[in-house]
């Protein structure tokens, strides 16, 4: 099976990207040219060609640049199905992580409440590093904050 390239992904598809939609070009099934190629996976939109599929994202990344991300696609508002062009940045596994909603069931990242008030801490480079104990989760909110901005920058998402 022959590697993927970009004339060949703009021959059978075209990408949208103001509304990150993939629309079939050629297929063997004549029904479905002009229809949109994407299908869910629960998380992420999904593209087949030929026998493999694509994650939509990573597909429109080579669409646009004709590069495959080095390494992970960020969504940058959070909608692992929003694969307009404005929404996705290249991203290292870790800087994706800061851009992670909070957990279910948890109000704030980085916070744990315990018996004397609060404790943050943040997640950076596989290691747990702690901030400290503040008396309200307001302050203990703003320390986590901060240092997220100072590891993550723009991928921060507090």
């Amino acid at each position: 099976m022959q590697e993927l390239t970009q004339a060949r992904l703009k021959e059978l598809l075209h990408y949208d990207p103001e509304t990150g939609a993939f629309i079939r070009l050629k297929t063997p099934k004549k029904s479905l040219v002009g229809k949109q190629a994407q299908i869910s996976d629960g998380r992420y939109f999904r593209v087949k060609i030929g026998s493999k599929r694509y994650r939509a994202h990573r597909l429109a990344w080579f669409y646009m640049t004709g590069q495959w991300p080095l390494e992970l696609i960020d969504h940058i508002n959070g909608d692992g199905f929003d694969n307009r062009w404005v929404n996705l940045r290249e991203a290292t596994t870790f800087q994706n992580a800061a851009n992670r909603a909070p957990n279910a069931g948890k109000s704030t990242k980085g916070i744990r409440k315990v018996d004397y008030g609060y404790m943050a801490y943040i997640g950076v480079n596989n290691r747990l590093l702690y901030l400290g104990y503040f008396k309200s989760e307001t302050a203990a909110q703003e320390a986590y904050n901060q240092a997220a901005l100072k590891h993550f920058g723009e991928f921060v998402r507090v």
